[in-house]
């Protein structure tokens, strides 16, 4: 995954659409017998060279199209950004071939076409390759997506179907309308024909410009019908949070390293801050629980961490927190056992005395006779169902805060996360240890977190830790994590 400020997404738009606009008046001004397969190449190669940057969308048109889509591949801050940049690297291309030939073509009909054909034919077009665009570049789901199952690989031809979808448009109506298919390129155009001649009819303005936006318009409707709008399916699945796709902007997950999803017969694997592991298919069907364990410096008695799971959608409202003071979550509201629970509240935590998680006979879940090497822990009885009966979650963050006197992790010097496959003989997955505790000022942490991608649960290791109010809740955490959550999902505040 690639994340990048949005200054940078900008410029990207606005460099990726100067040199389409500045192919196509070089182009025309040359007389190229090869304008069509020109201007399609020089799109095609912008769209691969900018997209994991910007989304490589160059065409205002196109980003109308993704906006209007939903499933949060864009925000209209961005959206408003981008067409600006468009629009501004339209004018300073347009400008360029001005400089260059000294002169400038007048964007029209051309003869023996009306005002209406040329609409028509700009409509239908722009259609057709926001149409295309949605579904070769952002879609994902499983059936009918076009990125590979759970490594987040997208397509290699989304780039070559775009820029074939251009040069088809411009030998089929160039001779009609000219084909811009894109305001930016209208405008840059047209402005250059307003240098050169002191023209700029105002009713050519509005034909290039409308007619794309309306076919933007209309290829989104279709996309809608086609991709599961009106039925809940596919592309507009309730519940499930994608991430974005290479024509969009990219979630911004802190430190995105993938590990491939293995089988539960393997080792434990040892991760790192910011590392991401996919939850082998098999144990989302089993109960598993994250265990939480620490231990105390030398020469105090203890220190009272309490741990809490706490739920988020994709668009980053607080769902619900299970605590050792709400123990269980609300998913089955139906009068079926819960999903999520708390288990333990554990006061002391591991002495240095005893090593850390050296003695199983110290702690014990509460409710239960056995012993475990956990000091408290968030029981997950099958994360399959959780997506049946509580769609809307699809971020489970695990945090932790102190209650002891000192308020603060000063006295902690190791800590270790884990999550165990209770249904597999107690088998350990993958794990997390902490141990630069050590006069740590704070009195919150984030620890990892659990959420839905690409139709499949992963974790990923967090670390982070900051200030809350003394003896706060899971609520004291709320903002901050409601900010990962909108960061992740590629939202800018």
């Amino acid at each position: 995954m690639f994340s990048h400020e949005p200054f940078a997404k900008y410029v990207a738009e606005f460099v990726g659409t100067f040199f389409l606009v500045f192919t196509v008046g070089c182009n025309v001004h040359t007389g190229s017998i090869g304008a069509a397969i020109s201007i399609g190449g020089i799109l095609m190669v912008m769209v691969y060279a900018l997209g994991p940057v910007s989304g490589g969308h160059l065409n205002p048109a196109v980003t109308v199209a993704i906006a209007l889509s939903g499933r949060g591949k864009i925000s209209l801050e961005n959206a408003c950004c981008y067409i600006v940049a468009q629009l501004a690297g339209g004018i300073f291309g347009g400008f360029h071939y001005w400089i260059i030939f000294n002169d400038a073509f007048l964007l029209q009909p051309m003869a023996g076409y009306s005002n209406r054909h040329a609409a028509w034919a700009e409509i239908l077009y722009t259609m057709a390759l926001c149409y295309v665009v949605l579904n070769v570049a952002t879609t994902e789901n499983r059936e009918q997506g076009n990125v590979q199952p759970h490594k987040g690989i997208p397509n290699s031809f989304f780039g070559l179907a775009i820029g074939l979808t251009v040069t088809s448009a411009a030998i089929a109506v160039g001779p009609v309308s000219g084909c811009s298919l894109n305001p930016a390129v209208s405008l840059g155009a047209l402005f250059a024909s307003k240098l050169a001649h002191g023209v700029m009819p105002t009713n050519m303005l509005a034909l290039y410009i409308l007619a794309p936006l309306f076919g933007a318009c209309l290829g989104t409707l279709f996309f809608y019908f086609v991709q599961g709008g009106l039925t809940g399916q596919y592309e507009y699945e309730k519940g499930p949070s994608r991430p974005a796709s290479p024509v969009v902007s990219r979630p911004q997950s802190p430190l995105p390293r993938y590990r491939e999803p293995l089988p539960t017969q393997q080792m434990c694997k040892f991760l790192t801050r910011g590392e991401i592991f996919f939850i082998p298919e098999e144990v989302e069907h089993h109960t598993i629980y994250l265990g939480i364990s620490w231990k105390i410096q030398e020469g105090y008695t203890a220190v009272d961490i309490d741990a809490s799971c706490v739920k988020f959608p994709n668009e980053g409202r607080l769902i619900e927190g299970i605590y050792f003071d709400h123990h269980q979550g609300m998913e089955n509201k139906r009068g079926g056992e819960s999903i999520v629970m708390h288990q333990g509240d554990n006061l002391t935590g591991k002495g240095v005395g005893f090593g850390f998680l050296a003695d199983p006979n110290l702690h014990h879940k509460h409710g239960q006779a056995r012993v475990v090497k956990d000091d408290e822990r968030i029981e997950i009885r099958h994360l399959a169902k959780l997506r049946r009966f509580q769609p809307r979650c699809t971020y489970m963050f695990f945090v932790i805060n102190v209650f002891s006197a000192a308020n603060k992790f000063e006295h902690m010097q190791d800590m270790t996360i884990r999550i165990v496959d209770q249904d597999a003989d107690h088998a350990e997955i993958c794990r997390f240890e902490k141990t630069d505790l050590k006069n740590n000022q704070k009195n919150g942490f984030v620890l990892g977190v659990l959420f839905w991608r690409m139709d499949r649960w992963v974790f990923q290791v967090v670390d982070e830790a900051f200030d809350i109010k003394e003896h706060g809740t899971y609520r004291e955490f709320e903002p901050k994590l409601r900010k990962i959550v909108r960061t992740m999902e590629g939202f800018s505040d």
